[in-house]
């Protein structure tokens, strides 16, 4: 059993849109600013632009992977791998403003928050958030 989890297509489509436009527009300001020999606002257009962009790939970058006796957490730049055998279980977390996520704990007792499976304020896609903890479960236990 395979399971792959990343954030719906819509949320990845507007994220990268709206980081590619306010980038863009960092990036023109920046051009404008050295044109005008105004060091201050070219680096401020840089600064930004390299902000944005950092920022959606992080937020694009969260996924779950469960193949094999290996589950790879990717919670933006860091990618935590635990083994089958070394997972104690599955359970939901509070996170805070009426949304849940899946936390993985380890038999060191270390817990990983699975940040993609965070369910929208005010409980938005809870029922996802459950499903996909009945099939890391289902993973877990072999089937």
């Amino acid at each position: 059993m395979t399971l792959t989890f990343r954030p719906p297509l819509l949320a990845r489509v507007v994220v990268a849109a709206c980081a590619v436009g306010l980038a863009g527009l960092a990036g023109v300001l920046a051009v404008g600013a050295a044109i005008d020999r105004q060091v201050g606002g070219m680096l401020v257009g840089l600064v930004v632009a390299a902000t944005t962009i950092a920022m959606a790939t992080y937020v694009l970058r969260r996924s779950v992977h469960a193949a094999g006796e290996v589950l790879a957490i990717r919670n933006g730049f860091r990618v935590e791998r635990f083994r089958r055998a070394d997972i104690v279980g599955f359970h939901l977390v509070d996170a805070g403003g009426g949304s849940s996520s899946i936390a993985v704990q380890d038999v060191g007792g270390r817990t990983v928050t699975l940040r993609v499976t965070q369910s929208g304020p005010l409980g938005i896609g809870r029922t996802t958030t459950k499903d996909r903890l009945a099939a890391l479960e289902a993973w877990h236990s072999g089937g």
